[in-house]
């Protein structure tokens, strides 16, 4: 079922050199959130991609399904081979084959939606617990391994994994992307470190974090090749410029803990805040954030992306939905310099 939502609200102002008005604001926000029930109950939907056709995908980890939302608005589920191998982080290629890992399992596996076939392949370090996965140009499906400590790579067209040893010992490495030159990043939540692998040398360095015991975890990689993350303990945004090898801290305004990080074509960071039920979208350009608080109760937002027209998806795990915002019913939000906004829309508004 599809839910459009009208926003009430109230806007924090942190510059007081600018304002929006409500007017404007809410004739923008007017039908921006849409909210889909998974057909299979508490499946706990996990991680969420989209297609070069515009089809979502997302796992259900507690019902062992891969599932597609297309954009005839009609769900199909997929059984994953192995019982109880809890898929969790997807991905998907430039042939439109969906990857993903399976905690449960020690594996990564491989959907073709044209034929319906899965492949599944076991990961050769045992316990090695895949958490995140990336894939870059060539097609290698790139993925941490929490508690193997290492980076691993595996090549589709060999069907072989090349694991990569983390210098730092325990370092239980989590978030993961692949800037366009290839060059591989990754967060290590114990370690505190931000770390780079160069897939032509297999050489790992290493950066420490500027913030102790910060409980990075989370990844994502602006389309100028900044790194962005998370520090959980000091309730942070944090951008790496590659270039200076330089961090900037963006303390959040309601101090949450970050769950699922993207970027947009515009260069905007969206995350969830799991623990918040709120969905944030942070401007670089002006250091403003702006907040969606989310109406229904114990809501829980995991994991999010952006799709080719901009548009923002996530998974909601404890009302068991997808959620899409139509960026484009958000036109008044880009003149939010100098503010920190929030809206919470009525729960009325979700009774079936």
């Amino acid at each position: 079922m599809k839910f459009a939502v009208f926003f009430s609200f109230f806007c924090l102002v942190f510059f007081p050199s600018f304002s929006v008005s409500a007017e404007e604001l809410m004739k923008d926000a007017d039908s921006a959130f849409y909210f889909y029930d998974v057909p299979t109950k508490h499946s706990y939907p996990g991680g969420i991609a989209v297609d070069s056709k515009g089809n979502i995908w997302f796992t259900q980890y507690r019902t062992n399904k891969l599932t597609t939302f297309t954009k005839a608005a009609y769900f199909k589920e997929y059984e994953v081979p192995t019982q109880s191998a809890n898929p969790y982080d997807i991905a998907v290629d430039s042939n439109d084959i969906i990857w993903f890992i399976e905690p449960g399992a020690n594996q990564i596996g491989r959907f073709n939606p044209k034929s319906g076939k899965f492949d599944e392949y076991e990961i050769p370090t045992k316990k090695g617990e895949p958490t995140r996965l990336a894939i870059d140009k060539k097609g290698n499906v790139w993925f941490t391994e929490f508690a193997g400590n290492k980076i691993a790579a595996f090549d589709p067209q060999k069907k072989s994994f090349k694991e990569y040893d983390i210098p730092t010992q325990i370092s239980q490495p989590v978030g993961i992307g692949v800037d366009p030159s290839g060059t591989v990043w990754f967060i290590e939540t114990q370690g505190n470190k931000l770390g780079r692998l160069s897939p032509l040398t297999g050489k790992i360095k290493e950066y420490n974090i500027p913030f102790i015991f910060s409980a990075a975890s989370e990844l994502t990689i602006d389309k100028s090749g900044n790194i962005w993350f998370t520090s959980k303990r000091d309730f942070k945004l944090i951008k790496f410029t590659p270039s200076s090898e330089g961090f900037k801290d963006y303390p959040l305004p309601s101090r949450g803990v970050i769950e699922g990080l993207t970027s947009d074509k515009n260069g905007m960071i969206w995350f969830c805040e799991r623990y918040g039920r709120r969905v944030v979208r942070f401007t670089p350009s002006t250091a403003a954030f702006t907040e969606f608080d989310m109406p229904m109760k114990d809501s829980k937002p995991i994991d999010i992306v952006t799709d080719a027209n901009g548009n923002i998806w996530f998974t909601e795990a404890v009302n068991n939905q997808i959620v899409k915002i139509d960026v484009s019913r958000l036109g008044a939000l880009k003149k939010d310099e100098g503010l920190s906004i929030r809206f919470t829309p009525p729960k009325e508004l979700f009774k079936e």
